[in-house]
């Protein structure tokens, strides 16, 4: 029979230190599984949310929440915010005994959002209401497209004489963002002046920093004496990409003169109005004053 081998010390002791570690490592797994937090659950959860990526600015929107409630003891509300900011009307009434799911409409006021090139980041945040505090639960960020239109407007003459006949030519530009159209300018109120054209005219499509020219007939005439400011309105009308309707009222300030050529005309028509008044008046007087001179004289 061979001898006994000898039992290396290096070795037992590798081995007596690596049980030790592993028993330490399990002590330490045991520890944190006993004394760790719990994750905590969410209360509230937001699913598929319905709300338009394009609006008309000025205009109110309407964002469809579902929501679903996980606890009891609370009530849910929810906000729309951008850059911190809350909308305006953009705060749900709170849902009391919320437990299970439910749609929630938002309906939002945009006229704190203004017109812009780059879609609004705006926030979605569904909040758990109870007693020991308010808590966001689950939010969801919606990209919102704001667009507008507006018309600038140039026109001439600025100053018009008693009398003439002149072309009132109008620039109108659209400075907004959105496309207009089916665009139409009318002239709603010609200031006293008469329109020798048509009145309406169409523009058609007019994308953002498009310009369109159009031309009235506008006539004066020699009996109109109201010298000064006036200002013709002219509405421009136009839908979006929806087909809704739109409008913008511009007023076109013009300077009514009198013209010489309008004073020659009247000077000798008052002068004769004068003077066949003072004849009448003169006629007048013997015709009433004559009896009452004979009955004088006979006394």
């Amino acid at each position: 029979m061979g001898k006994p081998r000898k039992k290396d010390p290096e070795t037992a002791t590798m081995k007596q230190s690596s049980a030790r570690c592993l028993v330490f490592i399990a002590l330490i797994l045991v520890i944190i599984e006993v004394h760790a937090p719990a994750v905590r659950a969410q209360k509230v959860l937001i699913g598929p949310v319905i709300a338009p990526s394009k609006i008309y600015q000025g205009f109110p929107f309407t964002v469809v929440v579902p929501l679903h409630a996980n606890q009891e003891g609370g009530s849910i509300k929810i906000e729309l915010s951008v850059q911190g900011i809350l909308l305006d009307s953009a705060q749900s009434d709170p849902i009391l005994n919320p437990v299970g799911s439910h749609d929630v409409n938002l309906t939002v006021s945009t006229t704190a959002l203004a017109a812009s090139a780059k879609p609004h980041q705006l926030t979605l945040t569904a909040y758990w209401v109870a007693l020991l505090g308010t808590t966001p639960e689950d939010s969801r960020t919606l990209e919102v497209e704001v667009v507008n239109v507006i018309f600038g407007e140039d026109h001439s003459p600025r100053t018009v004489q008693s009398g003439s006949s002149f072309t009132l030519n109008v620039s109108l530009r659209n400075d907004g963002n959105g496309i207009a159209y089916a665009a139409r300018a009318e002239l709603t109120d010609a200031a006293g002046f008469a329109v020798a054209t048509s009145k309406s005219v169409a523009l058609g499509k007019l994308r953002p920093g498009d310009v369109a020219v159009i031309h009235f007939g506008l006539n004066s005439t020699l009996t109109d004496w109201g010298q000064g400011e006036r200002n013709i309105v002219l509405i421009v009308a136009f839908d979006d990409w929806q087909g809704l309707p739109h409008s913008q009222t511009l007023k076109l300030n013009i300077y009514y003169v009198l013209s010489q050529a309008m004073l020659n005309y009247w000077i000798p028509i008052i002068v004769i109005l004068v003077v066949v008044a003072v004849v009448i008046l003169k006629y007048a007087r013997r015709i009433l004053l004559g009896p009452v001179q004979i009955i004088l004289r006979k006394r």
